[in-house]
């Protein structure tokens, strides 16, 4: 009887004192922390309502870097939540309908309004879009035949300073495509296919120095630019390791065409049987580059060839395929360590850095990167004598 009054006493005390300390808690500790936030809502010109067909995003920026972006709804609002004290720009980027924007009104990053944010702050910023431009055509085959349905054609824009602005897709069809929300200016358009055919700049231009400009004027639209597309070549066969054995599963191999000049044309990645197929190419002479991007093969070319300059060339005819262009791997020796401070001790605040081996001559062979232990590791070396400079950064 005494101890279950002991025990009911104890709880009673225990409750009692767990609720005092409950009262007696400050408001400070159960109260949560104001949340820092930027939000706002994106409208379209003259502050009509925000054209959910856009597909807009914001972002926001600290300096050069995007620290967070933020999906756009169909009422046109945007939220950051959570946002760091500190200075920065917010950007609203569209696919479509939309020119690309900063606040307060800015084409460009630089040109943005910054935006000072403090602890607890609560800024809401609106951001009223502008219509951008178009450009219409329509893209076909040789002589103004139709696509091939199993070509997957897309366009893209370049602004006159070489910077990435829009992406369109062609219609597999009617061979139509549209890009808008372009701001004034002078674009170069590449058309680029997954195969079938040529990929070129418009109008018909091999590079992007020499693409005929489409000039745009925000609201406006530069109709008629087509562009008929050249059937292209291709180059096929298999990689192969040692005595024409099984390549190892972890080697990343990757196959480049090269023109006659050793510039890069076009690549593809060798499958788990070895077997590659680099298709769209133009009528040419190529040379076949193999490299391993694990360190585990020597690179080689077409023909076996240690040297690009040794390396069988490659007649490739328009929809023709050059196939059997077979490549036989080697494996390489590597070249690891450790890279340490003063008297072996561990690397003090080693943010990054690399790792190049040169020959006794010092011309480059390859690089390789310092992992934050200091660790490095550099394969894919043919035999022979090697220096080794460490970079930090």
């Amino acid at each position: 009887m005494f101890r279950s009054f002991v025990r009911a006493l104890a709880s009673t005390l225990v409750i009692a004192l767990l609720g005092a300390f409950v009262v007696a808690l400050p408001s400070s500790a159960v109260e949560p922390a104001a949340s820092t936030s930027v939000s706002g809502t994106v409208r379209g010109p003259g502050g009509s309502a925000y054209n959910t067909a856009a597909n807009s995003w914001a972002y926001l920026y600290e300096g050069e870097m995007s620290v967070g972006f933020s999906t756009i709804d169909s009422e046109g609002d945007y939220t950051f939540t959570d946002v760091e004290p500190g200075t920065y720009t917010l950007g609203v980027f569209s696919q479509s309908i939309y020119q690309n924007q900063f606040y307060e009104g800015a084409l460009v990053r630089e040109n943005a309004t910054p935006i000072v944010v403090n602890e607890g702050d609560t800024i809401t910023i609106d951001i009223e879009l502008s219509t951008g431009g178009s450009i219409q055509g329509v893209v076909t085959g040789p002589n103004g035949a139709a696509l091939d349905p199993a070509a997957h054609v897309t366009v893209t824009a370049y602004s006159a300073s070489g910077v990435w602005t829009r992406f369109a897709t062609v219609d597999p069809i009617t061979g139509q495509y549209t890009l808008d929300g372009l701001a004034t200016d002078d674009y170069r358009l590449e058309f680029r296919d997954t195969g079938i055919y040529v990929s070129e700049y418009h109008s018909n231009a091999k590079y992007f120095g020499s693409a005929t400009p489409v000039a745009v004027s925000a609201g406006t639209v530069a109709s008629g630019i087509n562009e008929s597309l050249a059937i292209g070549g291709a180059i096929a066969g298999t990689v192969a390791g040692p005595g024409g054995g099984a390549l190892d599963p972890a080697a990343q191999v990757l196959v480049a065409i090269l023109d006659q000049d050793g510039d890069y044309v076009s690549d593809g990645y060798v499958d788990s049987n070895g077997n590659y197929r680099v298709s769209g190419l133009p009528t040419g002479e190529y040379v076949v580059e193999v490299r391993d991007w694990s360190g585990t093969y020597l690179k080689r070319y077409s023909g076996n060839a240690a040297t690009f300059e040794a390396a069988s060339r490659v007649v490739v005819g328009a929809g023709q395929t050059a196939d059997n262009v077979d490549v036989q791997l080697m494996v390489g020796g590597a070249i690891s360590g450790v890279v340490t401070g003063p008297n072996g001790a561990p690397l003090d605040g080693w943010d990054s850095g690399s790792v190049s081996v040169l020959t006794t001559e010092g011309n480059y062979v390859a690089n390789g990167y310092v992992d934050p232990q200091g660790a490095y590791r550099v394969g894919s070396l043919p035999a022979g004598t090697y220096k080794v400079v460490v970079y930090a950064y």
